[in-house]
């Protein structure tokens, strides 16, 4: 069960057993402060994208690889498991103007062990990889997990980690971008880095984006 999914319950469970507790809460203000925080992370968005380089980046190739690392430090690469992610963080960089390749096309050209290695951050498979595809950048979705237990009500937390890595043909490292989430103990952890990516996908494409494009950048 997700934290999100537990609102309505805790209110219930408050409600229940400390009535007096729910006076000094307020949905109105609750939505104001949702309203607020929505304006404050449009206006990060508008500021991170008002560089104007994306006639620079039009039609320029960006293969996208996702992969998910273990406790044991193994890497599942099958990108047929990340199809949703997959969809989501393409459609961001295709509304920049970027040509994104198909998970059949990365698969055709890059080899498993391959892969491994550039989440790995072996930077000669990522310039390897980025020749193959004849790609102008390639960027990294690398999902990692760490289970704790939580000390309040005493049951097993995962969190989720999904770092991104925005690299050129050249192997250089152009940015590095992270997002956290958690869940619960038997909860799907696919499930919950989609929920993240799909909340914050806008934010971590203007990261990449403004990186890139900043004018310090060479």
């Amino acid at each position: 069960m997700k934290k999100i999914q537990m609102l309505p319950l805790l209110i219930f469970v408050c409600f229940f057993f400390f009535p007096g507790s729910l006076a000094a809460f307020s949905f109105s203000e609750h939505g104001q402060e949702e309203a607020r925080q929505t304006e404050k992370t449009q206006k990060s968005l508008d500021e991170l994208t008002s560089v104007p380089c994306k006639k620079a980046l039009k039609d320029k190739k960006i293969a996208l690889v996702i992969g998910e690392q273990h406790s044991d430090g193994s890497y599942d690469v099958r990108q047929s498991r990340y199809g949703n992610l997959f969809q989501i963080i393409n459609q961001k960089l295709r509304n920049l103007g970027l040509t994104t390749y198909t998970r059949q096309e990365i698969t055709e050209q890059i080899a498993k062990a391959e892969m491994e290695a550039f989440l790995a951050n072996n930077i000669d498979a990522a310039t390897s990889a980025s020749t193959r595809l004849a790609a102008d950048f390639i960027l990294r979705g690398l999902i990692s997990t760490r289970i704790q237990k939580n000390p309040v009500i005493g049951i097993q937390e995962i969190f989720v980690t999904m770092s991104f890595t925005l690299v050129e043909s050249t192997g250089r490292t152009i940015s590095d971008v992270k997002i956290d989430g958690e869940s619960f103990s038997g909860a799907d952890t696919l499930s919950t880095v989609l929920d993240l990516v799909r909340e914050k996908a806008n934010m971590v494409v203007a990261e990449l984006y403004n990186d890139y494009c900043s004018p310090v950048s060479p």
